[in-house]
């Protein structure tokens, strides 16, 4: 009997998901439902027409196929994700009724989708998920524009029937005396002037009802609420007080809230900059109609010229860019910004923000979803919504070592150094649970990538308080693995540091900027290496005077390592060109990187050095299909995994710079290889699977060394170890390897290998 209750159990909740997914089928909306870690576990078809962008290649996964359990990021620009739930997670700790997140984002053909975020609670109010659903807004900023032309247009056509009542009125008032016939003449024309100027008007009108819903494409925003998210986001990643006068009043506005709040982050930043201050006052009032919000400083007045220049650039804000100008937000906003002098204090200046103020203004309630009961959201499955966790022991564990959100967000809150420096130790365990549960080592590689960067960039925060503002701009970059962004658990440091090339008519010293930018390298890195990172063997970090220097020199040590056929050029080579921006001011970086493939483009003779150098390298694999592993010494019948994938990302690599590909990660620069036709879907699929697969046998080493033994985790697997068919597999991808080299050695070196 009871077997029965719980199969017919099992039908009804069938029956109720089979429900769910027929209703959100047919919404006319786009909807994504994810985890907390932006897995997309169920979504509709419209999401696909809003989101994708283009049909995936031939031999690729379908669109449907390929978002379930992705990342919501492949489809919605990160940065937009983490600020929406930034914003959900911030009101919901101020206990705000209404805890959804809205913004604008470009969809498929340039259409305009609004977005809206709403979270995914447990009873007992834990984030667990949540839904995006997108609406196209298209029209509605189409009908922006059409306003704008019904205004002009009534303008003209209002015109010269007003002009001739006037005249006639004039001419009235003017002549009281005169005779009845001229009366009646100019009666009739005020008449008929008047009829023309009512029909001109009941038009305009109609239209308008119809237009003035374009609106809509900016929420309703309190600019209390704007204010104070700008000085919490502020502090948290320019490093950058803003003190907030007080101010009781509600004053309401309507805004697209990520790009309204990126402008002024931008413009906070490069304040900071220019005039050298940390510091800030805030204040914002209601103006008539307008509403203004001033920021200001003791010090000289930003001159307009330099604001319009500001206007022209991109929105760019530490390692995230935005593809919108700082004008054109302003425009959409139909706002204004300048500097001026305070009348009040000689010495204080200030840039002001004016918006239009909306009376009676306030946006609907929408409240999280609330799951019951308790639940544990997992990949892919929907049914995991309503599940509770099956280990009692891990449900009582600590959110901390069960929530890399949570990791995260821990490390991003970090005041102090010393909270900083145990979190690592929480990774092993943290992926030991994933990769059970049946992550994809894909995304545990991409999850340990993003703790990675965070922990750097609060750690170059930190260690700029110690330090001091810096002199001039600087790029903080990561290489090697690090800039692939394929970190696991055991992975060294390579870093290094750009700095501006001393400014023309200053008396700066070259060696007291570069002291400077040491100094700052040796405290990032010490610390680092305290938080789990340990130094390179190779002494590749910013630390090191060599790996610490200015644009013009990186890009002569670019020139050098490109024209010369030198065995530590080219390992130089191997490790700075997977160079990736980790912190400060992008446009050093993007600069190198332009000057890297313009002399490329100008030495074809490089390409060949590279890959006479790869090929040289021979994978763990002998004649007759037995491994090779060491003989002797503490890893003795073992084979070290991390050199195994060597021949698949050197591949990647030298393809991927002769193919102008700016991905560094080796994966992404396979796929583009395929996009671009470079490799056939039958050879991207194979390599891809097989340099997937060597580091899932990676990664579980490492996490079992470090959960089960506690030791620190290597590269070194031994193949007994494995499954028979591991082992079959792993003897079948080293040889796969082979036939790679075979291809890389025939296109660049023009030789066909014989065995």
């Amino acid at each position: 009997m009871a077997f029965n209750d719980g199969c017919a159990m099992k039908k009804i909740e069938i029956t109720e998901q089979h429900i769910l997914g027929t209703i959100i089928a047919e919404l006319p909306q786009g909807v994504l439902i994810c985890n907390a870690e932006g897995r997309v576990l169920l979504f509709n078809r419209r999401a696909i027409e809003l989101c994708v962008a283009e049909a995936p290649p031939e031999g690729s996964p379908s669109g449907q196929e390929s978002m379930l359990g992705r990342s919501i990021t492949r489809m919605i620009d990160k940065n937009l994700i983490e600020h929406a739930l930034e914003e959900i997670n911030e009101r919901l700790n101020r206990k705000v009724e209404n805890a959804v997140s809205e913004f604008v984002v470009k969809g498929r053909e340039d259409h305009l989708l609004r977005c809206q975020v709403v979270p995914i609670l447990e009873y007992s109010g834990r984030f667990t998920g949540f839904i995006t659903i997108l609406s196209d807004i298209t029209h509605e900023r189409q009908s922006e524009a059409r306003v704008n032309y019904l205004l002009q247009s009534l303008t003209k056509s209002a015109r010269s029937p007003l002009a001739s009542i006037r005249a006639a009125i004039e001419a009235m008032l003017e002549f009281p005396d005169m005779d009845s016939h001229s009366q009646r003449q100019f009666h009739e024309i005020i008449h008929k002037e008047s009829i023309t100027l009512s029909d001109i008007l009941n038009q305009a009108s109609g239209d308008y009802a119809s237009l003035v819903k374009a609106r809509r494409s900016l929420a309703p925003l309190s600019v209390a609420e704007l204010v104070a998210t700008i000085c919490k986001r502020a502090r948290d990643r320019l490093g950058i007080v803003v003190h907030l006068d007080p101010n009781l009043d509600s004053i309401w506005m309507r805004a697209d809230h990520y790009s309204l709040l990126s402008a002024v982050l931008f413009v906070l930043n490069q304040l900071k900059n220019t005039v050298g201050c940390w510091e800030f006052g805030c204040r914002y009032r209601r103006d008539g109609q307008y509403v203004t919000i001033d920021f200001y400083w003791t010090g000289n007045r930003i001159a307009g010229e330099t604001l319009r220049r500001w206007e022209d650039q991109y929105l760019v804000i530490g390692n995230q860019k935005s593809p919108l100008t700082l004008e054109e937000v302003v425009q959409h906003h139909e706002a204004a910004v300048w500097s001026f002098k305070a009348a009040e204090h000689s010495d204080q200046a200030c840039v002001r923000f004016l918006f239009r103020a909306e009376a009676g203004l306030a946006p609907k309630v929408m409240r999280p979803i609330t799951i019951l009961p308790q639940s544990s959201v997992e990949y892919f499955d929907l049914e995991l919504l309503n599940r509770t966790g099956s280990d009692p022991v891990l449900d009582d564990r600590l959110l901390t070592e069960l929530s890399y959100t949570v990791l995260i967000r821990e490390v991003h809150e970090t005041h102090h150094i010393e909270d900083l420096i145990p979190k690592h130790r929480q990774l092993p365990e943290l992926m030991h649970h994933m990769i059970s549960g049946g992550a994809k080592v894909r995304n545990i590689n991409r999850l340990i990538t993003t703790f990675s960067d965070a922990v750097l960039k609060k750690v170059i925060e930190f260690a700029l308080v110690e330090r001091g503002p810096p002199p001039v701009n600087f790029a903080f970059i990561s290489l090697g693995s690090e800039g692939r962004k394929e970190q696991t658990l055991k992975t060294d440091q390579d870093n290094a540091i750009i700095y501006e090339d001393i400014p023309e008519g200053t008396d700066m010293a070259e060696d007291k900027l570069q002291n400077y930018f040491i100094k700052l390298g040796e405290q990032t890195c010490t610390w680092l290496d305290q938080a789990g990172y340990d130094f390179c063997t190779g002494d590749v970090m910013a630390q090191n005077p060599k790996w610490c220097q200015s644009l013009s020199k990186w890009k002569a040590y670019f020139s050098d390592w490109i024209h010369s056929a030198d065995a530590e050029d080219l390992l130089n080579a191997s490790i700075f060109f997977d160079f990736r921006f980790a912190y400060g001011d992008l446009t050093l970086v993007e600069q190198l990187s332009r000057f890297l493939f313009s002399s490329l483009g100008e030495w074809g003779g490089f390409f060949r050095h590279m890959a006479q150098n790869a090929v040289y390298f021979k994978p763990p694999i002998k004649l007759f299909g037995q491994f090779a592993v060491e003989t002797k010494g503490e890893h003795r019948d073992c084979l070290n995994i991390k050199h195994a994938t060597r021949p698949i990302v050197d591949f990647a690599r030298i393809y991927a710079l002769k193919n102008n590909i700016r991905e560094t990660n080796t994966q992404e620069r396979l796929y583009h290889l395929f996009l671009k036709k470079i490799l056939s879907a039958k050879e991207y699929n194979e390599i891809e699977q097989a340099y997937d697969f060597m580091m899932q046998v990676r990664f579980v080493h490492q996490i079992k060394s470090a959960v089960n033994r506690q030791g620190k985790p290597d590269n070194y697997v031994n193949p007994k170890k494995l499954s028979p068919i591991e082992q079959k597999m792993l003897k079948a991808i080293l040889k796969r390897v082979e036939l790679i080299q075979k291809k890389l050695s025939f296109d660049f070196l023009g030789v066909v290998d014989s065995q």
